[in-house]
């Protein structure tokens, strides 16, 4: 009798470790169809990711380009603002100079009247 209750003890233990190694296996299972899953949303996402890469690279060379093209016109910007300081300093040195003359010669009035005035007379002498 001691060993049938022995027995019947070993085969409920057998039982049971059948169970528990069934449960683990479900898991493990479980486990192995979630980490294929996500070794299959890592591979689209990587397709995804090396398809959007060229669009990248065409983007950043053009922007690239026009980066330069923006230097570009930023110098010659600058080039021409020192044209016109240059020119604006000039006519500032002849109008300084128009009015020294005007004011040495005792000119009063606009000198294009004058000018017109003068060629009248030669006409009418002429």
């Amino acid at each position: 009798m001691a060993q049938a209750n022995e027995r019947g003890d070993l085969l409920r233990k057998l039982q049971e470790y059948r169970k528990a190694i069934f449960e683990i296996r479900t898991k493990l299972n479980d486990i192995s169809k979630k980490r294929e899953s996500a070794f299959k949303e890592g591979q689209k996402l990587s397709a995804k990711i090396s398809s959007v890469l060229p669009t990248i690279k065409h983007a950043k060379t053009e922007r690239d380009q026009l980066t330069g093209e923006v230097k570009k016109s930023k110098e010659k910007r600058e080039e021409l603002n020192e044209e016109i300081k240059k020119r604006v300093e000039q006519i500032k040195a002849l109008q300084r100079e128009k009015n020294a003359t005007l004011r040495n010669n005792k000119i009063q009035g606009d000198p294009s009247r004058i000018l017109k005035e003068i060629e009248r007379l030669e006409f009418i002498i002429g």
